[in-house]
């Protein structure tokens, strides 16, 4: 997401919680190890053909995903923290495709076959409890987050994506 900020909107952000939502920077972190923690556990699966690895499953899953990351961004449109440019900017698209649409899949499909791939063995109480011990200080901090009130949001989401961005092209041309 810094990336994209940088190179694509030609912008800092604050990394300071009075203008950051607390769930961004440390939700990079937290997500990252709930999904190296579901990878490695992916890897003690069997090869064998099951329903969480089929292709109808990815693709109602990939289908799932992508119809919750439309429904979430018209959500956060309909609040009214961020106007319509906003909502259009490079970062904000990112976060909406890349990290509700894509990256929820990731780590959901990778869930669904890890929870049902060692439901019933020795390995599953201890699979759910490293995985919630890295997934829950990320849900605290979103839920922190979907508690605040208006007055207390408002300069974050302001931070965190910008209104006042060009495409690239018009960034390294006069051509805009």
């Amino acid at each position: 997401m810094l990336l994209i900020v940088l190179i694509a909107e030609t912008r800092m952000p604050s990394l300071s919680l009075d203008l950051q939502f607390w769930s961004f920077f440390p939700g990079d972190f937290f997500l990252g190890m709930a999904m190296a923690t579901l990878l490695c556990m992916a890897e003690s699966l069997p090869d064998d053909r099951h329903w969480y690895n089929a292709r109808w499953w990815h693709i109602s899953l990939q289908m799932f995903t992508l119809t919750c990351a439309g429904l979430l961004t018209y959500g956060e449109f309909r609040q009214g923290y961020y106007p319509f440019r906003v909502m259009m900017s490079p970062s904000k698209a990112y976060h909406h495709i890349g990290l509700y649409g894509l990256y929820g899949y990731a780590i959901l499909s990778t869930l669904v076959a890890v929870v049902a791939g060692t439901w019933r063995t020795k390995l599953f109480p201890m699979l759910a409890v490293s995985f919630l011990t890295v997934i829950a200080p990320w849900c605290m901090f979103v839920y922190h987050d979907a508690t605040l009130s208006p007055e207390e949001a408002r300069p974050k989401a302001a931070n965190a994506h910008s209104a006042d961005w060009k495409p690239i092209p018009c960034r390294i041309t006069p051509l805009c």
